[in-house]
């Protein structure tokens, strides 16, 4: 938890002319290795891109009790989430979400409806 909070600071006070910086996070449950997550801040000529992928397996002996892949994109821009679009796979079940700034808001898109959200709009993992 304390290296996402890192990185969600890192997100926000990076300037746009840094470099591309990536982290890679092990994933584990009782001391054995079920995944990785990997993020990516990438600069762009207007914001930054956080990429986030994550894919775990759990296994009891030869069977997949778990299966998880998650994959995301996030544009930002002077602080501020403007864009998103992220899809989620757990066990088979898929699970899609959109968001794009819309006349001062963030309009968020998912299974259940839309919604808006006015203002500087952040996001957070888990």
């Amino acid at each position: 938890m304390r290296a996402l909070l890192m990185l969600a600071m890192l997100v926000l006070a990076a300037p746009a002319s840094a470099a591309a910086a990536a982290w890679n996070f092990r994933v584990m449950l009782d001391d054995r290795e079920i995944g990785r997550h990997r993020y990516q801040l990438v600069p762009r000529d207007d914001g930054l891109e956080l990429r986030s992928e994550a894919r775990f397996d759990v296994r009891l002996w030869f069977v997949s009790a778990y299966r998880y892949q998650h994959e995301a994109v996030e544009h930002w821009q002077g602080g501020c989430l403007r864009t998103l679009q992220s899809q989620t796979v757990t066990n088979g079940e898929r699970i899609a979400v959109s968001a794009r700034e819309q006349d001062g808001q963030l309009a968020v898109e998912r299974p259940a409806g839309r919604d808006l959200y006015p203002g500087c709009v952040w996001s957070f993992a888990y």
